[in-house]
């Protein structure tokens, strides 16, 4: 049965709905998935190695790893439509969460399962299992287990590093063990590129939802619905602006964003219900296509515009955790000259509609838009700017209006630098660093470290010399120009008084470094929020001089040593400035 109107059409995007893109098992593997399907480079790998597995001599049992809704169960599916011969070769297991009796747990259900490559059983036997299975199930499994009867399986884990997450390991078939992985962990879902990060994965994900053909369920339920429902519907119009590949991008860029500052999550089902909220204002999802109707007939301007992508995206984090993330990146908050200057002009011009068209053209936007902002009465200024600025932001972009972030593209430029190999691109953020070990317990000259000792002194500062010398790693090298494999920190390497330390430099830690360069002044909370940071210090105090050397500094300017002699006896003395 067809859907009576597109909001019905796009349930199976929703991550509550029973029929999920990301929650496929083989016999509901419909035509919708199967039009939805994003093909992934870990799909690949995984085909390899079921290939080889397929032909092995040992056991095999390949693991399939990732978070929940990463899309495991559904590459599988994907794979057992396409190859035919999947299930007469390999047992499939796509829920390992799961217990088929009441009165059992899943880790019973595991252990049964996995009796085949337990310890004393590998040597024997050609079962073969693919097996989908959370980390946190996995780890759970292995800790229950505690080596008793799985200790091989547990030492591949180990080796392998499968539970940390952003460590990039080789995991081609190993044709002398009995076990076999592909982790979607180590997938990101966009890549470096000499532009800047990229996703086709999220463009393309949003691309097969909206994309005009008659192959597409959702956009002959979209011709349905716009035949049936008032000009100012919002689901159809924000239907049609994700169909603009300049909007997709905007999206996109947002969310790469997201996931770099904020070290966001986004698999593959929480993607595709994005979308759905994206294209279905919350009032309207949890009633009929009748009852729609009649609430979108009696919309007002106001209600329009704020139920539609620009306003929609930044006003609702209660919605999904994506959302909550990218209320911080509303341009509505955002000032720069350029963008003061613009608003300025639309609210003191006595001709709005021609400011309006300036920046958003009404072959872009569309004539309900423009209609929806020209009856807007004066008491609404406040939506006419915002709604002006947020928009002109996915059409315009950043660059234009000054909110290009110049710290979050350094980033990424250093990111991208590092795993090309070009090592010299992380001088910047070594000598940015080595300001930040100097001045986290506040400032003090260049080569020294402030000491916390005892109370808090308020007439002196306590330091020690120490050498934070850059030793950096030899430099990674792809050999494309698109990094499809990365971790989203920087590895720096420091070499203090012939000791190496190691310090794994993430978007927020560089943040923090660039506002400590303009004279910020780390907190407590910072401290705490940054452990992993005040444990790199208290390495590189560790081999400091403060067991021979003492540096005392008054508000005034003067400085005293308190240092250990030849003979071994303290002395001492004032530092003449």
């Amino acid at each position: 049965m067809e859907p009576s109107c597109l909001m019905d059409a796009l349930l199976p995007l929703k991550e509550s709905s029973k029929a999920a893109i990301a929650d496929a098992v083989s016999d509901k593997f419909d035509d919708v998935k199967a039009y939805l399907h994003l093909t992934r480079n870990i799909e690949y790998e995984l085909l390899e190695i079921l290939e080889k597995a397929k032909d092995s001599s040992r056991k095999q049992l390949i693991l399939v790893c990732g978070n929940v809704g990463d899309g495991k169960s559904h590459v599988i599916s994907y794979l057992q439509r396409e190859w035919t011969g999947l299930q007469s070769d390999f047992k499939i297991h796509d829920d390992a969460t799961e217990s088929s009796h009441p009165k059992r747990t899943f880790l019973d259900e595991l252990y049964d399962l996995l009796e085949p490559f337990q310890d004393t059983q590998l040597d024997s036997g050609q079962a073969r299992l693919i097996l989908a299975i959370n980390l946190g199930t996995l780890n759970n499994f292995l800790v229950d287990d505690n080596g008793r009867r799985f200790s091989c399986l547990g030492d591949y884990v180990k080796r392998k590093r499968i539970f940390e997450i952003g460590m990039i390991v080789d995991n081609m078939f190993d044709s002398d063990s009995s076990f076999q992985h592909v982790n979607f962990c180590d997938h990101n879902l966009f890549v470096l590129s000499p532009d800047g990060p990229k996703s086709t994965l999220i463009e393309d994900a949003i691309k097969n939802v909206v994309n005009p053909s008659n192959d597409n369920p959702f956009y002959k339920a979209y011709e349905k619905h716009k035949k049936n429902h008032p000009a100012n519907c919002p689901v159809h119009y924000n239907f049609e602006l994700l169909q603009s590949p300049e909007i997709r991008s905007q999206i996109s860029d947002l969310l790469i964003e997201c996931i770099v500052r904020n070290h966001l999550i986004i698999s593959i089902r929480a993607l595709y219900n994005f979308i759905y909220d994206l294209i279905v204002p919350v009032d309207l999802s949890s009633i009929s296509c009748d009852e729609a109707i009649k609430r979108i007939e009696n919309y007002s301007e106001d209600d329009f515009l704020k139920a539609i992508i620009p306003n929609y995206i930044f006003d609702h984090p209660e919605l999904s955790s994506i959302f909550a993330q990218l209320q911080a990146f509303d341009p509505a908050t955002k000032r720069s000259a350029e963008l003061d200057n613009c608003v300025i002009e639309l609210m003191v011009s006595a001709d709005k509609e021609a400011i309006f068209t300036r920046y958003l053209p009404l072959e872009k936007v569309g004539k309900v838009f423009h209609s929806a902002l020209k009856k807007l009465k004066d008491e609404k200024d406040s939506v006419i700017v915002s709604t002006f600025i947020r928009s002109a932001f996915f059409w315009e972009g950043q660059v234009r209006f000054g909110l290009h972030d110049d710290l979050y593209h350094n980033f990424m430029r250093s990111l991208y630098g590092w795993y090309s190999g070009d090592t010299r691109s992380l001088k910047p953020v070594y000598k940015l660093i080595q300001h930040t070990i100097t001045n986290w317990f506040g400032m003090c000259p260049d080569g020294h470290i402030n000491l916390e000792v005892g109370r808090q002194q308020l007439k002196y500062r306590i330091s020690e010399v120490v050498q934070t010398l850059p030793a950096p790693l030899p430099a990674l090298k792809s050999s494309d120009d698109d990094i499809k494999r990365f971790q989203l920190y920087l590895p720096l390497c420091f070499r203090n008084d012939g000791k190496t330390i190691t310090l794994d430099t993430n978007y927020r830690l560089f943040d923090l470094a660039c506002k400590m360069k303009e004279g910020y002044c780390p907190t407590r909370k910072d401290h705490g929020d940054f452990v992993h940071f005040s444990k790199f210090i208290e390495s590189v105090s560790e081999v400091g001089e403060a067991r021979e050397c003492i540096h005392f500094s008054e508000a005034n300017g003067k400085r005293y040593v308190l240092e250990l002699d030849t003979f071994g006896d303290f002395c001492f003395k004032v530092v003449q400035i």
